[in-house]
């Protein structure tokens, strides 16, 4: 395991442990008590601001549980200390200056969870962004930065004092300790961030945060160690001068996040990389959404003593924005241009307002006007006038966004859309040239470019030709011969020329003068697979003037990756249909040559015939039977039989192959069948001094066609003629075993592979070995076996091992008669 993986399991181990701390703290807010009144702070008197029992507003609560109360933190300090339910002694004060004690008992704090959940999800979706971003870029320095502020902020909200018990709660002080030096810790790392990102800018830096991180450790030991003696010891002044250090906190919170945020916005100014501007505009934007609305409207007025505008969890609920919008900023800032973002974001608002303000006008003026008519139709009215505001803000609707759009769209557009909808038109393209079209017009309404060309390879691999393009009249050589150069490297360059796109990018740029000779701002080079066909995509300038930016590069570059795939899929389409036009043309030729040598085959077979017959008669003649006569007439006999099994052996697997091979079945003797079939083999294994050894069981009887079945027979023995080169023996047995009359005919040859058994049935399948030479046949035999014995519903099973022979088994199913025979001798 590497360093990198090894800091990413430290990481998640340092998220888990803030994680469970975190719901911890949650768990404690459940069960937080508080007064059953409202009440506030005024020059250090808490007043009852509603009326409980006898407590009236304006009174003022001068002790709880007899400690005497200055402030509204120290006060929920001691209710943290007491359950929900419990009675607490109140002494009050009242405008009579009365004095009076109550028992009141205790509420929760949150009446409603709806604090208790926004803090739970705006804690978790710190937590997530922290996670996701150690996982994607955990080497960048900024990221592992940003994931300290979003951890510690995801500890600190999730963390708010809640309730504790007096003796030795350790779950107490580990939440209470976390809230506050994740607050200030929080607010450090932060500051450090963006000192980081994009890039560190001060001299000295780890040595400056150094100190700082050593400062704020002690000041963080000095809050935790108040905390803890403050909630053991309630009623001493700790309590009070930890409220103090807490302001002091979030004082720093605030000044941190602020600094930061001048801090990025100084450097943002002097930025000249656009990629990089965009990514520091989605982190402001986080900052306005999310962090500014809790500082400003909540923190800054409880610091200067105010009351707070909104109330908490509502601004908590904003915090939400900030891992989002910040996540953005470091990963994948390009996703949702922030000009786009912006510019729908007042859009829609100007949208929304729009609809409202004519729904209010349209029944302000219906109430003016008809107020009498519309009383108990209000709720009716009301839908109507929601219909009528729609209808009237239909057609302007169109006006407004090109207004909009005139103030705040500049060239930009959406991304991930921008794909999506590219990607979904390439499946509609059937032809090349119709996918070349497509590319560049959808490409040029994307980024809109003077010119623009779709090129890729020729024919002759020598050049590049255009598919496609606009304004663009021609391609020179040296333009092809660059593109051509990318070839066979297994780099990806995309060539670009100077002050054409903005700085910063890894692009090529050498040629920069012979793409200026040429009106070219871009080339984007591709190779297609399999074939390996360069092309590319060719870009003059935009029509706008502006610069290619990296999200430009980056977009092209996915773009035509896409329409590299639908080329590929298209010559892919074209190869398969010019295959099958082969295939079909091939399986006509096939037709024919069937036909062809079937017609040949009843042909040969007729002068055979006669060859045969004639020399059967000479046999019988007195003069052809001395001397060497007989043994040639023989001879030819046997050749001619051989040549007319070889003849029969294609005129049968040609019927097989256009399935008009019939059979007749009958009653056969199958020992008979053997016979006759080693009678025909008689002078083949005479012409090769074999021996047979023959075993026949007695009355064998099956249902098949005679002819098929010896067919099959002399096919199984002239394959063991054919490759028993030195051991010249075979062995033909014949017997009955459940149901199945079976023959089996060995041999001693030179046997067949395992690998070889699979295929020996497959038409044509030849058999290769060193001590074989030739064979002789066309390498259908065994194929006819397979469909004579399929047709016989019986089976074929091959036994063999190389160098010592093969065994073939035939099974044929009895008939009727003999298989209830077989039945009975094998019940005995």
């Amino acid at each position: 395991m590497n360093t990198e993986n090894y800091a990413k399991y430290f990481y998640y181990t340092v998220s888990l442990i803030f994680l469970i701390t975190g719901l911890l703290g949650i768990n404690r807010l459940i069960t937080k008590a508080d007064l059953p009144f409202s009440y506030y702070c005024n020059d250090d008197k808490i007043i009852s601001a509603e009326q409980y029992e006898s407590i009236i507003p304006g009174d003022v609560i001068q002790t709880v549980n007899s400690i005497s109360i200055k402030s509204l933190y120290q006060l929920e300090t001691i209710l943290d200390s007491r359950s929900v339910g419990l009675e607490s002694d109140l002494n009050i004060l009242s405008a009579e200056n009365k004095v009076s004690n109550l028992h009141v008992h205790l509420i929760r704090y949150y009446r409603k969870y709806n604090f208790i959940l926004i803090s739970l999800l705006a804690g978790l979706s710190f937590w997530i962004t922290s996670v996701f971003l150690i996982r994607k870029k955990s080497g960048d320095r900024a990221v592992r930065v940003l994931f300290w502020v979003f951890v510690l902020f995801s500890l600190a909200t999730m963390t708010s004092p809640g309730k504790y018990f007096t003796d030795n709660d350790w779950v107490a002080y580990l939440v209470r300790a976390s809230h506050v030096s994740s607050y200030f810790l929080g607010g450090i790392a932060f500051l450090q961030f963006t000192f980081l990102f994009p890039a560190i800018r001060i001299k000295r830096f780890d040595r400056y945060f150094t100190v700082l991180y050593i400062l704020s450790s002690l000041f963080c030991i000095s809050l935790i160690s108040v905390q803890i003696y403050s909630v053991n010891n309630i009623n001493s002044e700790m309590v009070l001068t930890m409220e103090t250090l807490w302001k002091i906190t979030e004082a720093v919170l605030l000044i941190s996040v602020i600094s930061g945020a001048v801090n990025l916005f100084m450097f943002y100014r002097k930025m000249s990389d656009a990629a990089e501007k965009k990514k520091a505009e989605w982190i402001f934007w986080g900052l306005a959404a999310g962090a500014f609305p809790f500082l400003l409207l909540w923190l800054l007025p409880r610091l200067l003593g105010f009351d707070e505008l909104i109330q908490e969890e509502f601004l908590l609920a904003f915090l939400i924005f900030v891992p989002v919008f910040f996540t953005r900023a470091i990963i994948k800032y390009h996703i949702f241009d922030i000009d786009v973002f912006i510019k729908k974001s007042i859009l829609y608002t100007a949208l929304t307002f729009t609809i409202i303000i004519i729904y209010l006008a349209a029944n302000e003026i219906l109430r003016f006007i008809a107020s009498d008519f519309i009383k108990g139709y209000e709720e009716i009215v009301s839908v109507l006038l929601i219909f009528f505001a729609i209808i009237i803000f239909n057609p302007i609707q169109n006006k407004l966004r090109n207004y909009i759009d005139k103030i705040f769209y500049r060239e930009g557009y959406d991304f991930e859309k921008a794909v999506i909808n590219f990607s979904a038109g390439l499946n509609d393209q059937i032809t090349i040239y119709g996918l070349s079209k497509y590319a560049v017009t959808e490409i040029q309404k994307i980024i809109p470019a003077r010119k623009i060309a779709f090129a890729a390879e020729a024919d002759n691999r020598k050049y590049l030709k255009i598919l496609s393009q606009n304004n663009f009249a021609a391609l020179s050589s040296e333009i092809s011969d660059l593109i051509l150069s990318v070839k066979n490297t297994g780099k990806k360059k995309v060539f670009t020329a100077k002050d054409k796109t903005e700085p910063g990018l890894d692009t090529d740029n050498s040629k920069s003068d012979m793409l200026t000779d040429g009106n070219i701002c871009v080339i984007i080079p591709f190779n297609i697979e399999p074939e390996n066909i360069s092309a590319a995509i060719i870009l003059g300038d935009k029509i706008s003037g502006r610069r290619y930016m990296k999200e430009d590069i980056e977009l092209l570059n996915i773009l035509f990756s896409n329409v590299m795939l639908a080329f590929k899929k298209l010559q892919l389409q074209e190869k398969v249909e010019l295959e099958e036009l082969e295939i079909s043309r091939l399986e006509e030729f096939n037709k024919n040559m069937i036909y062809y040598v079937s017609r040949v085959s009843h042909d040969l077979k007729t002068p055979l015939t006669s060859i045969k017959m004639f020399s059967e008669i000479l046999k019988e003649q007195d003069n052809f039977k001395t001397g060497n006569s007989n043994e040639y007439l023989e001879i030819i006999e046997g050749e001619t039989d051989r040549l007319t099994r070889l003849i029969n052996n294609v005129l049968n697997y040609s019927k097989i192959v256009n399935g008009i091979k019939e059979y007749s079945f009958v009653r056969v003797n199958l020992n008979e069948c053997i016979r006759e079939s080693l009678k025909i083999m008689e002078y083949q294994f005479m012409m090769e001094n074999f021996r047979a050894d023959i075993v026949l069981q007695d009355n064998i009887f099956i249902k098949a066609d005679k002819d098929a079945v010896k067919e099959a027979l002399i096919n199984i023995l002239s394959n063991a003629i054919k490759y028993s080169p030195e051991k010249k023996f075979i062995r033909v047995t014949s017997e009955i075993s459940e149901n199945y009359a079976v023959v089996k005919i060995k041999d001693e040859g030179i046997g067949i592979s395992k690998k070889d058994i699979e295929n020996i049935f497959n038409p044509f399948v030849r058999l290769k070995n060193s001590k074989i030479k030739h064979t002789g046949g066309a390498g259908i035999g065994l194929s006819i076996i397979k469909n004579i014995m399929d047709s016989h519903k019986g089976r074929t099973e091959v036994v063999s091992e190389l160098g010592k022979g093969t065994s073939f088994i035939l099974y044929f199913p009895l008939c009727t008669a003999e298989r209830q025979v077989s039945d009975k001798l094998n019940k005995f």
